[in-house]
């Protein structure tokens, strides 16, 4: 246990297992930082000032660089709310499954076998169909055809 290589090892293993409980994608860099550390001192480094140095510095140096595309890597690169679920609903063509009184009033539609709060400008009864025209949040607004 006296071995710094191994220590700054353990280190970096027990921040990437914190980042596995709180993903936010900043503590695995510093794990990284860690174990660049654990392979300076493997190659002969140990001042402990120089080891908490490159620790700090390159997890830092890490971090800021790699960040970005380290969330890519992990979320992907589409905006489901711009371009992807609610891009899918727009102009769909629905059945009102309870009647909408207009307004902020809301009804249900059934989309996809699901059903949705609905809100129409004017009242819609059940059982007509309408289209979907915005979606905000879990209520899509609907105009009737």
């Amino acid at each position: 246990m006296d071995n710094p290589a191994f220590i700054w090892f353990i280190i970096g293993v027990a921040l990437f297992i914190l980042e596995l409980l709180a993903p936010a994608l900043i503590v695995m860099f510093f794990g990284i930082g860690a174990w660049l550390v654990a392979l300076l001192s493997l190659l002969g480094v140990n001042n402990v000032n120089t080891q908490i140095l490159v620790f700090a510095i390159s997890s830092v140096i890490l971090m800021l660089t790699l960040r970005r595309y380290a969330k890519k890597w992990f979320k992907g690169d589409s905006n489901d709310e711009a371009e992807g679920v609610s891009g899918e609903f727009i102009g769909k063509d629905v059945i009102v499954t309870k009647a909408i009184p207009g307004g902020v009033a809301t009804g249900t539609i059934e989309l996809k076998g699901a059903n949705w709060n609905a809100i129409c400008t004017d009242p819609v009864e059940k059982d007509a169909m309408v289209q979907i025209i915005n979606r905000d949040g879990l209520t899509m607004e609907v105009k009737a055809i």
